[in-house]
């Protein structure tokens, strides 16, 4: 589109504050088509550049990421625009880069000394939370690169490595999460944070039915008996009638009567003998049933227990450490969960 369309539209009125506002309305409009020309003909004649538009309150520097404009960006940055404008909803033109997958705008943002990494909009979401929710493997990659911090908290408690288990929702999600999972515990993010809901992130994988999340996050050695607040609206409790207790990963993952994640949690050491009263719930399933019902009833072997006291003992990050021991490498792979096929 050429500039004709821009003059088209303009002078809709002889008063000068319609104008000025037309003006304003063009000025966003050539940020959005990308006219670095008409740009600095309207800031020449005194349209502010941090003006902000009537609907988002975004200026043209956030807007410059919205639309994918690199060199609206430069431009803007070059004319001294405040890099860490907020918009309506807190939305720094980081958050918006992020959003957008704008890899470019994202690089060249975090190149600025002065860009607040780790601004919070108003739900208290960092643009590495976005970048996490929107399964973004590269800005997060780039963020946590730049030392964003994976461990802020929004509205909800819940950090980035919650909110990478946000979107997948059994075989409906974007996969990428699983990566992006894998790169925040790469850091040193708390892997056992709990929102305020008391959901950790190995609770939000089991209730996302995430398989690869789940055998990624206790395979980094994350706490498997740790309990999120008690939730009466379980099936589990209201179709047992039994009382509702802080909720276990373990008996999250009976609730939703999963096989796979409850024979892993098992295998790997997780505490379970507590909720043995729980069985009869797995009447229906017999496959279920029958491997509690033998879980239950006899002790857990001494190879698994020796496995879980020593992972416990080593904390994180658990392969370095377990690399570190002068030990045969068959034992190494034990400790590693490698003898586990549950696949």
């Amino acid at each position: 589109m050429d500039y004709a369309f821009l003059d088209a539209v303009t002078n809709t009125s002889d008063e000068s504050d319609e104008e000025t506002s037309e003006n304003k309305k063009l000025f966003f409009m050539a940020s959005a088509l990308g006219h670095i020309n008409r740009l600095k003909e309207y800031l020449d004649d005194g349209i502010d550049i941090e003006t902000k538009d009537y609907v988002f309150g975004e200026t043209i520097f956030i807007r410059a990421c919205r639309h994918d404009h690199i060199d609206i960006l430069e431009f803007a940055h070059c004319r001294d625009a405040n890099v860490n404008a907020a918009s309506n909803s807190g939305e720094t033109a980081l958050h918006v880069a992020t959003k957008n997958s704008s890899y470019l705008c994202v690089k060249y943002l975090l190149s600025i000394p002065q860009v607040e990494k780790d601004y919070q909009d108003k739900l208290g979401q960092t643009p590495l939370m976005v970048a996490a929710f929107k399964s973004s493997v590269q800005c997060v990659d780039m963020l946590l690169s730049a030392d964003c911090d994976a461990n802020l908290q929004d509205c909800h408690g819940r950090t980035a490595l919650h909110r990478a288990l946000d979107p997948y929702d059994n075989f409906l999600g974007k996969h990428n999460a699983c990566l992006c999972v894998e790169l925040l515990t790469e850091t040193d993010c708390d892997i056992n944070h709990a929102d305020l809901n008391g959901d950790t992130p190995l609770h939000m994988a089991i209730k996302k039915y995430n398989w690869k999340a789940v055998k990624w996050l206790i395979s980094e050695n994350c706490d498997i008996d740790k309990h999120m607040r008690s939730d009466k609206d379980l099936a589990i409790f209201s179709q047992t009638k039994l009382p509702a207790v802080p909720t276990s990963p373990f008996l999250l993952a009976l609730n939703f009567l999963n096989v796979r994640f409850i024979k892993y949690l098992i295998l790997c050491g997780c505490s379970y003998y507590e909720y043995a009263r729980f069985i009869n719930y797995c009447e229906k399933n017999a496959v279920i049933y029958e491997f509690l019902e033998n879980a239950f009833s006899g002790p857990r072997s001494l190879k698994e227990n020796c496995r879980k006291v020593i992972r416990k003992s080593l904390g994180r990050p658990i392969y370095d450490k377990i690399h570190s021991l002068h030990i045969p490498e068959i034992l190494r792979d034990f400790l590693l969960l490698k003898d586990l096929n549950i696949d």
